[in-house]
């Protein structure tokens, strides 16, 4: 009896604890899912303000997954799959911490822009512990296909409909799904479609499932070409290439798929044609790709931005911010990537972070078709002859990955986060076909267990403190941006409302985030703004005019921005030697930006003997921005 009652008390822990650690792992699967999920829904991560509510979903699966790990009784509980090969990112994570603390020009916005990778990293992390079998991995594609299934929905709503859905714009002509742009719709299609060619053509599963794939395969395909976008097109050209050679083992098949498929798109083309003379119309005005001079210009502006600081690169996200101090390249500032993420990357981590980002995708990729080509061809399952799971599996990785990384010298994929995480989760079925040396038990050791999942829950709570903090504070200065554009349209009275309520969100920014030095410059402008409207109230707005463009300075005196404003605010202030000499100093950081040679015509244009020096400047400003009107008008009045 006693034995029975001792033995009974030992089992019951160990029961508690498998069906806690069962528990655990399952959390930790649905919020990656969710998190995967919602992504797509919000945006695809691209927006401040939604992102901010995906925070909590990254802070579980860290808490879920240290809690897995506490309870764990086996060794086996324990692996990770391709642990080794996970481990080679963790020095480009590293290197993108120093980075942005330590070499970024705009270093908010760097510190912005590396929550989006630390999530990514969080999530090739936790799929190669927790999406441990194909089967799960399955469920998490099955999870994905809704939200991926309604950005094709809404991509073809704004074909046919006319309209744009995505915040419930009324623009017409343009297919960008739940993206800002079409190349970025394009290149999501496509990818989609890649991975969906092996499962259609490799004989896996049943006839009515292939068919019902290849429906699904041929919408994607059709969604891709209503976009009407010149590199989309090309994306889409390299993942058929990339699903022709994975999906066929025989060169003709290959061939004839790559045929088919341009012939299908040829006759789809062509039906558009007839049914919709706007698809023409526009179709053509890609393919003349009138903002080639912007693209052969950003692709320019990334190799010179190099060149300032080819080791460690100009910092994280920080390629418009800087474009404008380059002395030969004149473009808009919402130009804010060269579409291209090598030369991205290469311009703003330079060569340190590249080949610490490209010796692991060098690793992972070559590990994987290494795996894929030894893979075995056949299996007999269900008393028919299939592929095998491995090859059908790695099939629909190599897929994802190469088209992922090909369409990414067309577009700045580094720059979406949900991109950034789908290449990262890619990664995962390497894990489940490498041999044992790549499988890694992680902690086996109590202690060690304990501190391993401890540092995981104090790092879920602190990422979801500082992340939340980072992105509430970057989403007020966007809508106090916004707000503050719109008011430029309105009589006066609304124009003073608006900038009352812009300057609400621009503190609300600053509360979150001191340290972001653009929503200092946001509420220095804001507070000229309404100064102006208001200027016999001079001594009110003069003090918090100075206080807002020193604190923008005081933060980062090697931003142009920061010396523009404190210039204007000098001026305003009736100090005109200091403005001048702020003026030229903005200039001098800033020489292609509009907005340092604009205002320096301003100041000068009050000079009479300094009007043809005014001249010039508000030709230099014109010449980067010809249509504005401003510019238009200060020439006019120089001329008179």
């Amino acid at each position: 009896m006693n034995l029975k009652h001792r033995f009974q008390t030992i089992a019951l822990p160990k029961r508690f604890r498998r069906n806690a650690v069962r528990f655990f792992d399952r959390c930790t699967f649905v919020s990656l899912a969710l998190f995967l999920s919602l992504m797509v829904f919000f945006n695809f991560g691209l927006n401040y303000s939604t992102h901010y509510h995906l925070i909590p979903l990254v802070s579980l699966m860290l808490i879920f997954h240290g809690l897995t790990l506490i309870f764990s009784l086996r060794n086996k509980e324990s692996t990770f799959h391709g642990f080794f090969t996970l481990i080679l990112f963790l020095p480009f994570l590293f290197w993108l911490i120093i980075n942005a603390n330590f070499v970024s020009s705009v270093s908010w916005v760097s510190k912005l822009h590396l929550i989006f990778y630390f999530e990514a990293f969080v999530v090739i992390w936790m799929s190669f512990y927790h999406l441990n079998s194909i089967l799960r991995f399955g469920r998490l594609a099955a999870v994905l296909i809704i939200p991926i299934a309604y950005s094709l929905y809404v991509g073809g709503a704004q074909f046919f409909q006319g309209r744009i859905v995505l915040n419930e714009d009324e623009t017409t002509g343009a297919v960008t799904g739940l993206f800002y742009d079409s190349t970025s719709f394009v290149f999501f299609i496509s990818v989609i479609f890649a991975t969906l060619m092996p499962a259609v053509f490799m004989r896996y599963w049943e006839k009515v499932k292939q068919f019902g794939l290849f429906i699904f395969g041929a919408l994607f395909f059709l969604g891709a070409l209503l976009a009407q976008d010149i590199l989309g097109y090309g994306i889409l050209f390299m993942s058929l290439i990339v699903a022709a050679y994975i999906s066929f083992n025989k060169v003709k098949k290959r061939y004839y798929f790559t045929a088919f498929c341009l012939f299908f798109s040829g006759v789809i083309i062509a039906l558009l044609f007839l049914l919709f003379p706007y698809f023409k119309e526009q179709f053509f005005i890609a393919f003349e790709f009138e903002g080639s001079y912007y693209y052969f210009e950003a692709l320019k502006a990334s190799l010179l931005l190099f060149a300032k600081n080819p080791l460690a690169g100009i910092g994280l996200g920080n390629f418009s911010y800087l474009v404008p101090t380059l002395t030969s390249v004149a473009l808009p500032l919402k130009v804010d990537n060269p579409n291209n993420s090598l030369l991205l990357i290469l311009s703003e981590l330079g060569v340190v972070g590249l080949l610490l980002l490209l010796i692991p995708l060098f690793v992972a990729v070559k590990k994987c078709f290494k795996v894929w080509k030894e893979s075995p061809r056949r299996e007999i399952l269900y008393s028919s002859q299939v592929v095998s799971t491995q090859r059908f599996a790695l099939s629909i990785t190599m897929c994802l990955i190469l088209s992922i990384l090909l369409g990414g010298f067309l577009l700045s994929i580094s720059r979406t986060p949900f991109f950034i995480c789908l290449l990262a989760i890619a990664f995962t079925p390497l894990g489940l076909f490498t041999d044992s040396k790549e499988r890694f038990i992680l902690l086996k050791s109590k202690p060690a267990k304990f501190v391993y999942s401890l540092l995981s829950i104090l790092l879920a709570v602190s990422f979801f403190y500082d992340s939340r903090r980072m992105l509430a504070s970057a989403a007020s200065y966007e809508v106090g941006s916004y707000i503050l554009n719109e008011s430029f349209f309105e009589n006066e009275s609304e124009r003073l409302r608006l900038l009352e309520e812009a300057l609400f969100y621009a503190d609300r920014s600053l509360e979150k985030n001191k340290d972001n030095v653009d929503a200092w410059i946001l509420k220095n402008e804001i507070i000229n703004g309404i100064y102006n409207i208001n200027s016999f109230h001079f001594m009110e707005f003069k003090e918090p005019l100075l206080i807002s463009s020193k604190e923008a300075l005081a933060l980062n005196e090697s931003y142009w921005k920061a010396w523009l404003r404190y210039a204007i605010s000098s001026s305003v202030a009736g100090d005109s030697v200091e403005a001048e000499q702020a003026f030229a100093k903005a200039v001098e950081m800033a020489p292609q930006s509009f907005e340092t040679n604009f205002f320096m015509a301003v100041f000068l244009f009050n000079d009479p003997s300094k009007l043809e020096e005014a001249k010039s400047y508000a030709e230099r400003a014109l010449a980067i921005e010809p249509k504005n009107e401003l510019a238009l008008d200060m020439i006019r009045k120089l001329k008179i």
